[in-house]
Order: C-alpha cells, then sequence, then structure tokens
C-alpha cells in the first residue's frame, strides 16, 4: 500500500480494512490462485517486483490455494472458513450500519 500512496496512486482512504481477518486469513479466503494472478498482472505496474514469489508459486503449484482447499498460508478444518466470513460480513455489516448513521465522520 505505501508503495501505491508513494506513486500517488492511492490514498491512505482508499479501501475498506478489515481488523477482523488478518492477512494470510484474507489471502486463504480469497484464494491464494486469484492473489498469486492479481499480483501476476499488478506486479508490473505498482511494483519494483516483477514476479510472484516463490512460496505463492510453490502452493499455488502443489494445489495449496486456500480455505477451499483445505490449506495454504493456513490450516483450514471444515467450518473456519464460514468462520472467518462471518466475523468479516459482521464487521462489515455493523461499518456499513454506522456510516450511514453518520457516526464515522
Amino acid at each position: 500500500m505505501l508503495s501505491l500512496i508513494s506513486q500517488p496512486r492511492a490514498t491512505p482512504d482508499h479501501g475498506l480494512r478489515l481488523p477482523v481477518c488478518g492477512i494470510f486469513e484474507h489471502m486463504d479466503i480469497a484464494g491464494l490462485d486469484l492473489f498469486k494472478s492479481i499480483f501476476d498482472y499488478l506486479a508490473r505496474e505498482l511494483s519494483d517486483t516483477k514476479e510472484t514469489f516463490a512460496i505463492h508459486a510453490d502452493k499455488v503449484a502443489r494445489g495449496e490455494v486456500g480455505a477451499r482447499a483445505g490449506r495454504c498460508s493456513l490450516e483450514w478444518p471444515e467450518g473456519r472458513a464460514d468462520q472467518v466470513k462471518g466475523r468479516r460480513d459482521s464487521f462489515i455489516t455493523e461499518f456499513l450500519r454506522q456510516e450511514r448513521a453518520g457516526k464515522l465522520r
């Protein structure tokens, strides 16, 4: 994100941060294969890093792509992804409720 702000392609207020979901939980829920595809496409424009990190490529090649595969950065026993998504969705719903009520400004 700091790279995007310094270019400037974004500002610090771009995007909703999800403090209820860690970066690895988020990456695993979305799927490492999706993150890898996005990074491969955007890295040329947004970063000095020009290719996928080896750990990402290795995990995708092994099929360790996230919650739907049961493993990636974290172990995903049955039901864990639903718990993380529930936490995330509750946070977003409450955030939007407060924002609409003008309580966040």
